[in-house]
């Protein structure tokens, strides 16, 4: 089993939830894909009610394997449409 913790050190593949979104790459992200991760978001947020924006990130955020625009659209959308302004490249 591959367990990787993240550049803060907490969080890795025992204690979050990962979503895949299929495409080229960051770019290429559809809206109708932001407006299923949102629909996602919402049922996730019923189930664990701390789950808020700001606990959305990236892979490439978190995991310094990644490239740091990996994730960053739709977690991008998600903080936008739910609250918390997105957060800063480490670069």
């Amino acid at each position: 089993r591959q367990i990787k913790t993240s550049v803060d050190g907490k969080l890795n593949n025992t204690n979050t939830i990962g979503v895949e979104v299929i495409a080229k790459d960051d770019t290429d992200i559809l809206p109708i894909q932001e407006e299923a991760a949102a629909k996602l978001y919402d049922l996730l947020q019923k189930k664990y009610p701390d789950l808020g924006p700001d606990k959305v990130y990236g892979h490439g955020e978190i995991n310094t394997h990644k490239q740091v625009t990996e994730g960053s659209t739709i977690a991008g959308f998600l903080r936008n449409k739910y609250g918390k302004k997105k957060v800063a490249s480490s670069e």
